[in-house]
């Protein structure tokens, strides 16, 4: 069985290093990099062989009781102990290689819990680490990706096509409202437009009025924000095709709410 040891001391060999830069005069080493990027994280690694049975339960690693802990703490993360709990979670991510996984756990929860968002960027911001922000795009990347293009399997039933077209509304929102707190932050650049160009194009297309009235709930608060609710024209200009079509007297007045008409 590979250890952690005994893989660092692979890696640091004289017989890898040479091999490996053979490898990369012949191989587009962005190639490998992108790649490698691209693998999925199984975010529940952590719980494989788990046995109820004490006497053949395994010890965990180090890093698998480290992530376990933080994001046991993650789930208690309130403001009002936001300053204890930060302070733990900070001292088990020292550990270079669980902040990843972190991210990505915490991306998830924002999403699902959008009342805590700003709280867990206010934590990604305080993570000391030199490539954070790097670490941050990269995910947000990812997470775009499967957000806003990935289609719904027409093979499934109606019932599990509603339920992924109804999670994928509750996705976008809580995912532009990540993204928002993350700008105003300074953990990602320039991402808003990228993020609110697909958003308004979905409000456009949306049919079912709850759901666009719940995405127009989740503009308002992106716009208080980021925008301080001076909209730019070319999402005023899409709100008020929106208010122009036939919609519900709800709709339009929450149109005309965030306008300030």
């Amino acid at each position: 069985m590979i250890t952690e040891e005994s893989a660092n001391q692979l890696l640091s060999s004289e017989t890898f290093l040479g091999e490996y830069l053979k490898y990369k005069e012949k191989v587009n080493i962005n190639n490998l990099s992108n790649f490698l990027d691209s693998i999925e994280t199984n975010k529940k690694y952590y719980r494989i062989g788990i046995v109820k049975n004490k006497k053949y339960r395994k010890k965990d690693n180090e890093n698998t009781s480290k992530i376990k802990k933080s994001i046991n703490l993650l789930n208690k993360l309130t403001e009002k102990n936001y300053e204890s709990i930060k302070n733990e979670i900070l001292l088990e991510l020292r550990n270079d290689c669980i902040i990843s996984y972190i991210i990505e756990e915490i991306i998830d929860k924002s999403i699902v819990h959008t009342q805590y968002s700003e709280l867990y960027v206010r934590l990604l911001k305080e993570i000391n680490q030199p490539s954070i922000r790097i670490k941050i795009k990269k995910y947000c990347d990812i997470y775009y990706e499967k957000i806003f293009n990935s289609e719904i399997n027409q093979m499934n039933s109606e019932y599990i096509k509603l339920c992924n077209k109804n999670k994928k509304i509750d996705n976008i929102a809580g995912f532009s409202l990540f993204i928002t707190h993350l700008e105003m932050n300074g953990l990602i650049h320039d991402y808003i437009d990228t993020i609110l160009k697909p958003f308004m194009d979905t409000i456009l297309e949306i049919k079912e009025q709850n759901e666009l009235y719940q995405l127009l709930v989740c503009f308002e608060t992106i716009s208080g924000i980021y925008y301080k609710h001076d909209i730019p024209e070319n999402y005023k200009h899409r709100l008020q095709t929106l208010k122009q079509s036939d919609i519900s007297s709800k709709i339009k007045f929450k149109v005309m709410d965030i306008l300030q008409e």
